[in-house]
């Protein structure tokens, strides 16, 4: 293969690690977002209905302070003692909840904590229903409460070595075009 094929071709393999690199971090900043997206809010004792684009986990999330049908609420983050939560799938039933980090979010007006998280083996529709000793705010998110940062710090990581890479490419690509072979100047006589 030529000087010029070899530059060509590290430009083009630097290109393409670059734009994967931007690719990877897209990916993860757009994990973490939708891993914070809210899917239902509702007041408890009470159950919702909520549906899920994909199999995955879902995060409960106490909504302590809060604007919610107009009126401004404010709990303790903790809750008291006597709730209970049931998330129902329509094909295999009642399914256990598990334990968090008791990861907080805050955004705007709105502060929560994790409550726990389920599992939602298919895609489709599932019931939380909750019961409980007094009027609270919950919230559900697709994903667990970490997933989203799992998924930024992962799609960061592949960015920056795809960038690294790619750039190294380039570099690499242009120094072979330019110190390609030159034609010796014409010898005197």
């Amino acid at each position: 293969m030529s000087r010029k094929g070899i530059g060509i071709g590290l430009l083009a393999a630097g290109t393409l690690c670059m734009l994967g690199g931007i690719v990877s971090i897209g990916w993860g900043i757009t994990k973490m977002i939708d891993s914070f997206r809210t899917i239902a809010t509702f007041e408890a004792p009470g159950a919702v209905t909520f549906s899920v684009s994909e199999p995955g986990t879902v995060t409960l999330w106490h909504d302590y302070q809060t604007l919610h049908g107009g009126t401004t609420i404010e709990h303790p983050s903790n809750l008291p003692s006597g709730f209970s939560f049931e998330l129902i799938d329509p094909v295999r039933g009642m399914r256990p909840m598990s334990s968090t980090s008791n990861a907080t979010m805050s955004s705007g007006s709105t502060s929560r904590i994790a409550v726990g998280s389920f599992d939602t083996p298919d895609a489709g529709d599932y019931e939380i229903r909750i019961q409980g000793p007094e009027p609270r705010i919950f919230s559900i998110t697709e994903g667990g409460s970490m997933a989203g940062l799992g998924g930024f710090f992962g799609g960061m990581g592949f960015g920056m070595v795809g960038g690294f890479l790619g750039f190294i490419l380039l570099i690499a690509g242009v120094v072979v075009l330019v110190t390609g072979k030159r034609q010796a100047p014409p010898q005197r006589a």
